[in-house]
This record gives C-alpha cells, sequence and structure tokens, in this order.
C-alpha cells in the first residue's frame, strides 16, 4: 500500500500490520531453511580450512590471551568463545547456518514492518539466499559477519524511538558492544548509527555507543596494535577504487551480478534522485557512508597497491556485509523516500529474477567446494589453514 502526505503525493510505504511482518517472515523462512539445510548435509562432515582451521589450531582451547589478541585486525572474542564450545565442524557450520538463518529473518520482519509486505519480502530474499556471498554461507569461520549484523540490527530497532528509556538505552549499549568484539562489522554499525544520530540532532543517543567506542578503543591501545597488526596505515590514492569496487560489488551482488551491474544501479538510484528531487534521508546516508568508511579502511591497513589488492573489495564476504548494512539504512530511511505506485509489483519482479541467479550461483559454488582431505590438500590448503588433514 502507498501511504499520502496531506497534499495527497504518495510517500512511504504504508506501515505494516503484525499479520503482515508474519506472513513475510514465513515467506522467507521457508527456502532459506531448505537453503540451510540442503547446505549442512553437503557439508557437515568437510574438514575446516582457511581462516578457521587457524583459529583451531592456534586459538582454541581459548586463553584470556588468544580471545583477545586480533585476528586480521578484527576483535573476535565472541566467536571464538563460542567456537570452543561447539564440539566440531558439523556442530560449527550449524552454528553459522542458524546465524544467517536468523539474520534473514529478523532484517525481513524490520523490512516488512518498516516499508510493507511486498517491498519488505521483495529486499529481504535475495539477501536470505545471497549465492554471490556463499563463502559466508559454507565457511563455519565466517559466523563472525552474521553475529555482529543480528546484533546491530538489535541496537537499530531500538533506537528508533526518540523517547528513551533505561531498557532502550541498555540494549543499544550491549548490542553494539558485543557486536564490536564479535568483528569489526559493529565498529561500523556503531559508526552508521553514530552518524545517524549526528544528523537527526539525537545529541543524547550519541552517548549509547560510547561503552562500547571507550572499551575497544582501550583494547586496541593496550592489546590491538600489538597483536597481529603490523603498525601500518597507508591510507592513499589505491582507496579509492577499492571503495568504489566495494560498494559496488556489495549493490551488485544483492541482485547476482558484478561490480558494473552494482555501477550502474547505484548510477540509475543518482539520476533518479536528482531528477525527482529526492532528499535522502539520513538513514540512507549514513549506512551508505559507513560502508565507504569500511572500504576505506580495509584498504589502509592492507598491504600492496591496487593491483595486489583492490579486487578483494568484490569478495563475497563484503558482498554479505553490504548487503545486509545497505538493507538496514534502506529499511530506516525508506518512509521517507517518496514511492511510486509501480513500484512494489516492479521489486517483486526484479527480487526474484536477482533470488534465481543467486540460487544457481550458491548451487554452483556448493558443487565446487572440496569437501575431503584429498581435495582440501590438492588446493594447495597449507597444513596450518587445514584441520584433521
Amino acid at each position: 500500500m502507498i501511504a499520502t502526505t496531506e497534499s495527497g503525493d504518495p510517500t512511504a510505504f504504508e506501515g505494516a500490520t503484525r499479520r503482515d511482518v508474519l506472513i513475510g517472515v514465513v515467506v522467507i523462512a521457508v527456502p532459506v531453511v531448505i537453503m540451510a539445510v540442503a547446505i549442512f548435509l553437503q557439508f557437515a562432515n568437510a574438514p575446516i580450512w582457511g581462516d578457521g582451521a587457524t583459529v583451531i589450531n592456534e586459538r582454541l582451547p581459548p586463553t584470556l590471551r588468544t580471545l583477545v589478541r586480533p585476528f586480521h585486525e578484527h576483535l573476535n572474542l565472541v566467536p571464538i568463545a563460542l567456537w570452543a564450545v561447539l564440539p566440531g565442524t558439523a556442530a560449527k557450520l550449524a552454528a553459522l547456518l542458524v546465524a544467517h538463518v536468523v539474520l534473514a529473518l529478523a532484517t525481513a520482519a524490520f523490512l516488512v514492518h518498516r516499508i510493507g509486505l511486498i517491498p519488505g519480502v521483495a529486499t529481504a530474499l535475495p539477501l536470505a539466499l545471497l549465492g554471490t556471498a556463499h563463502f559466508d554461507l559454507i565457511m563455519p569461520w565466517q559466523i563472525l559477519f552474521p553475529i555482529p549484523l543480528i546484533l546491530g540490527l538489535g541496537a537499530i530497532a531500538a533506537s528508533i524511538p526518540k523517547e528513551r528509556t533505561w531498557l532502550l538505552r541498555g540494549i543499544v549499549v550491549v548490542c553494539v558492544g558485543v557486536a564490536a568484539a564479535s568483528s569489526n562489522v559493529g565498529l561500523f554499525i556503531g559508526f552508521a548509527l553514530g552518524l545517524w544520530f549526528v544528523i537527526e540532532r539525537r545529541w543524547w543517543q550519541v552517548a549509547e555507543l560510547l561503552p562500547a567506542a571507550i572499551a575497544w578503543l582501550a583494547w586496541f591501545v593496550l592489546v590491538g596494535r600489538r597483536g597481529t597488526f603490523d603498525g601500518s596505515f597507508r591510507p592513499g590514492l589505491d582507496a579509492i577504487p577499492y571503495m568504489l569496487v566495494g560498494v559496488t560489488s556489495g549493490v551488485g551482488g544483492v541482485f547476482g551480478q558484478n561490480f558494473w551491474a552494482g555501477a550502474v544501479i547505484l548510477a540509475l538510484g543518482v539520476a533518479w534522485v536528482i531528477w525527482k528531487r529526492v532528499r535522502i534521508p539520513s538513514a540512507v546516508l549514513a549506512f551508505l557512508a559507513s560502508i565507504f568508511v569500511m572500504f576505506f579502511v580495509l584498504s589502509a591497513f592492507r598491504p600492496g597497491g591496487v593491483g595486489g589488492h583492490v579486487t578483494q573489495a568484490a569478495a563475497g564476504r563484503y558482498i554479505y556485509i553490504t548487503g545486509f548494512m545497505l538493507a538496514f539504512g534502506l529499511a530506516l530511511g525508506a518512509p521517507r523516500i517518496p514511492k511510486a505506485r509501480w513500484l512494489p509489483a516492479a521489486l517483486l519482479v526484479v527480487s526474484l529474477l536477482a533470488t534465481a541467479i543467486n540460487v544457481r550461483t550458491l548451487y554452483g559454488a556448493a558443487t565446487s567446494y572440496p569437501l575431503t582431505c584429498a581435495e582440501v590438500i590438492a588446493n594447495g590448503i597449507p597444513a596450518h589453514q587445514r584441520t584433521g588433514c
């Protein structure tokens, strides 16, 4: 449905009822649960390799030192502690898939609640079956991303009411703090929220982010900068193409396409904003800015020049983060964007096409990933980055 202003101009999608939210969640739950079960049956007994194997070999069983020592510039205290109590490969994969299902359903509920049933489901469906980010759906250690995204969404939902209660403040403080202790994704969600608070002049809500910021900075000063950091921070002009490739790849990836398609989609969006003279909502600006900052920081910390690493910005793990963070910003800001009456139907058609492409991509990836030790070794994975082989 379309809501209208007093002058009769179309504005936001009308807020959904509880029944709409329930329908939306069920519609998303059916395919995402089927996908999760299929992945689990395929990979439950596959060896863990890559960063996950490094965590098992070097960080488990956990000690205070291994919990707080940075891993690829992240504070991964929460996922490492979680892995310490998960008994084997199957349990670790199951935890990842459960986290993704929870994230997909929570995002769907939030989208439907904010922008209505059809547009909410249309936006959530390709994210739930994000085949271009198959790495984050198959590799168990990638749980370090859905955990802070789930917590970030909780903080976002608790931040919406302007009338603050101690319960809402506590939810924001805890969610952002635990998210930041899970991976750096939590930091960038906190940055987006802080920027949104400033733009909206919600000055007192900025204080709700301070406990997590102070705790993380204390960790960085005392441990983080002397852990796996090499002491280098080299922002340069190569950060510009890195940021552009990262953002456009994230947008294109949601549609099952590459960064060129994402660039076209973003260009069309900018053209529409200029043509319709749309005032971009502060939440959309805040989350988009946070994503750009995220890729800038990634570029500045990584060694090498443009040719050495800029294509890494198009990796599936970043498509996953970018897609969900953009959905969060869209859900917060969409009620302030003018809408055309044809938009829900158009969104649904595009969503179904994007989802079909993502499912096909996921199937292709799932059938090509190594399932045995022999295949892992044949792929040249070194001994310290594989387990049980």
